[in-house]
């Protein structure tokens, strides 16, 4: 490069130094000018070039910024820094093959920065290599041990890839750390559970709950599902979190038009139409909406698997569309355009959710449904659809949104996923010949040490017995083996059910003798996974949405005398039923013959009172009167095929 004369020497350098200062304070497209004024002056000046293509790439100009930080990495084909933002400027624009090629070579150049590392990881995330991307963010903190933004991405993939020790290691740092990044109590408080990892679970629990009656945005509603919340407490964390993450938007994109349409248009909205608990409950109630009356769309979004379940919704659904690639705007924009009648949400706040999809306000009825155990607490959404059981008129308090209630359970169901199941052995799965085998099939996260401290009494008092669990990761299974051997069980009397098809999911019920729910997030799928093929369900009811499932499903099937309200019932009966065989037989029997019949496994019934409910809340609609708490009329239920006592 030529040499400058003094006076262009000395413009030079006051040119990049107020470039780097309108930089430093977040004025990047100013700053453009001012590199671009000594890029005249000195054109194939590297650091020049440099900081001019770090200035494009932070004001969005990705194109221009490629190309002056390709030629930066010609001139200094050496500097680790260039390459790594010539990387990033080529992944703002889906470049991603030449992006990694470029920050693979910053981290040669640079073995020891942690910037570079932490960039990389971000790329590998991006496309997918999780397992390298792991391995750059470990890197990063073990070069820089402090640095949040790090371990934050690294406890998102830790626990996207099940290492959720890992992961909770990661989040106790942040916290260490100071951060100010929302949820994280709450999200270190569900890592532990998904271990069982139950070392502090007395003081985590408690410091948790005083943090969220603190009004401290400390949990997620769905991580505060497996503590002791009070209704009002869910009710108030989850306002709380609607307002801050989901604000009502200031036009909302319905604005009190009224639709004529022949039929009404429902809309389902999920990331779960595949095989998934949800779409597995809802195929069945989809296929059989009377099309008369109804039109069904379904708004995908998310991961998806092409599997059959996913074939079958999408050949059972009039109108579906996959909205993956669009953003919550553009998805309630479809909406509004498609003049959706009824807007169902069938995630709330459980993972994947998108909740911001209704906060614009697409559709007149806006309803919660399904996913969700409990209030999202959001001004946008006007109903949930539960049961007299579910959400009992004394506990209609804890619920922003107005009550569609169901005349039996909730939970909609269907029966012929049990048609063809095979026939297992004890053996094979890896059970004693002999021996009560009590069973809990739910996540393990459900699992509280105060209902472990009853399963373990119920196997010191009944002689041969085992607990059944499913293994949702190898850390929880040692975890609960450890915990075993410190209440002086066996840690062999602990058998571990993996992950199969859900063919073989609800055949191995058959060799169980008693379900035992847990508290207080009780069993949803999987308790009616357990009566579906035969299996008695024990539960324990308390006063919020998450541990009045079991018990709703129950009722439904007619089994009352299976819901306990105390945790000494609940151990009583588990003890007195273990040993009536006679009594778990007689229970096993009216199951199996009343499949069919009992409202639960009910299907027709179900969507009968289901589009009741629906047309009574649109005709609210369309008389410009507002949601109201609704139930169907007893001279409106479709009658069951049974007669319950």
């Amino acid at each position: 490069m030529p040499k400058l004369n003094a006076k262009n020497a000395k413009l030079l350098q006051e040119l990049c130094s107020q470039g780097m200062n309108l930089l430093r304070t977040g004025q990047a497209e100013v700053a453009v000018f001012s590199f671009e004024a000594a890029l005249e002056i000195a054109p194939r000046d590297f650091d020049v070039l440099h900081m001019l293509g770090i200035a494009y790439s932070t004001s969005g100009k990705h194109a221009l910024a490629q190309s002056t930080l390709r030629r930066a990495t010609e001139i200094n084909p050496a500097s680790a820094s260039a390459h790594l933002n010539y990387g990033i400027a080529l992944k703002n624009t889906g470049e991603f093959e030449e992006a990694l090629k470029h920050q693979n070579r910053a981290a040669r150049l640079a073995p020891n920065d942690a910037n570079v590392h932490y960039n990389l990881g971000n790329t590998l995330r991006d496309v997918g290599q999780i397992e390298a991307a792991i391995q750059a963010y470990q890197r990063a903190i073990s070069l820089k041990p402090g640095h949040q933004e790090t371990l934050n991405n690294l406890c998102t993939l830790l626990e996207r890839n099940s290492e959720y020790g890992k992961a909770a290691e990661c989040c106790a740092a942040l916290i260490a750390a100071g951060s100010r990044l929302p949820n994280l109590h709450g999200r270190l408080f569900r890592l532990h559970m998904q271990t069982c990892n139950w070392s502090s679970y007395p003081e985590c629990c408690a410091n948790l709950l005083v943090r969220m009656e603190r009004g401290e945005p400390a949990a997620t509603p769905f991580a505060l599902i497996t503590t002791p919340a009070s209704p009002e407490l869910l009710k108030q964390s989850a306002k709380a979190y609607a307002a801050e993450n989901f604000p009502t938007q200031s036009a909302p994109l319905w604005n009190g038009e009224h639709y004529a349409h022949p039929r009404i248009r429902i809309g389902y909205f999920s990331s779960d139409f595949f095989g998934h608990a949800t779409a597995y409950l809802l195929a069945e109630v989809i296929e059989k909406h009377d099309r008369s009356q109804f039109e069904i769309h379904a708004f995908s979004f998310g991961f998806t698997r092409n599997d059959d379940l996913r074939k079958r919704l999408e050949s059972g659904i009039e109108h579906f569309v996959d909205v993956s690639d669009k953003s919550d705007q553009e998805i309630a924009q479809l909406a509004r355009q498609l003049e959706i009648d009824i807007a169902i949400d069938l995630k709330g706040y459980t993972e994947s959710s998108r909740s911001g999809i209704f906060a614009y306000r697409p559709a007149p009825i806006q309803i919660n449904y399904l996913g969700f155990p409990g209030t999202m607490g959001a001004d946008f959404i006007d109903y949930i659809i539960a049961d007299h059981t579910l959400i009992p008129a004394e506990l209609e308090v804890g619920f922003s949104e107005k009550i569609l209630r169901l005349p039996d359970s909730y939970q909609p169901n269907d029966p012929h996923r049990a048609d063809a199941i095979p026939s297992l052995t004890r053996q094979a799965l890896g059970l004693p010949d002999k021996g009560f085998v009590f069973c809990s099939f739910n996540n393990n996260f459900k699992i509280t040490p105060e209902i472990f401290d009853i399963w373990m009494r119920l196997l010191a008092k009944v002689e041969g017995s085992v607990l059944w669990l499913f293994e949702d990761n190898a850390e929880a299974a040692s975890n609960l083996r450890r915990e075993a051997t410190l209440r002086n069980i066996s840690a062999d009397r602990l058998v571990f059910a993996q992950r199969t098809d859900l063919a073989t999911h609800l055949a191995r019920h058959q060799c169980a003798d008693l379900f035992l729910d847990t508290f207080p997030c009780n069993a949803h799928t999987t308790a009616s996974d357990a009566l579906l093929t035969g299996l008695p369900v024990l539960t324990l009811a308390g006063s919020t949405f998450s541990s009045r499932v079991a018990a709703s499903l129950l009722k439904a099937v007619n089994l009352e005398e299976l819901i306990t309200t105390r945790f000494d019932e609940y151990e009583a009966l588990a003890l007195a039923l273990s040993t009536a065989p006679e009594r778990i037989e007689g229970i096993r029997k009216r199951l199996k013959e009343g499949r069919e019949n009992h409202p639960l496994f009910d299907s027709a019934r179900y969507v009968g009172n289901l589009e009741h409910l629906l047309k009574l809340a649109h005709e609210r609609q369309s008389a410009g009167l507002a949601p109201e708490n609704i139930a169907v009329p007893f001279e409106n239920q479709l009658p069951s095929r049974i007669a319950l006592t």
